[in-house]
């Protein structure tokens, strides 16, 4: 028997926390992925893209890493108020 689970509709605000508090200790895209539950496609076109745009996330090549800025931190605890 399978559980049924439902999963609310989640704005846009609620998946960049989603990835934003998935990056505050250093992870992949693919790790971001799962977190958030979004599709590669969506991650890489969608928000990416505007999160790195905007400062709310930093890339480091050398350790194929994505982390949350200070203001990406600042953006997650103005939307825990």
């Amino acid at each position: 028997m399978t559980k049924d689970i439902k999963k609310k509709n989640r704005t846009r605000n609620d998946i960049i926390v989603e990835m934003l508090t998935s990056a505050l200790e250093g992870t992949t895209k693919t790790r971001m992925m799962f977190y958030a539950y979004v599709s590669y496609t969506q991650l890489s076109k969608e928000y990416l893209p505007v999160l790195l745009k905007n400062e709310l996330l930093a890339y480091d090549a050398e350790r194929n890493r994505y982390f949350t800025t200070a203001k990406g931190c600042e953006y997650l605890r103005s939307y825990e108020k």
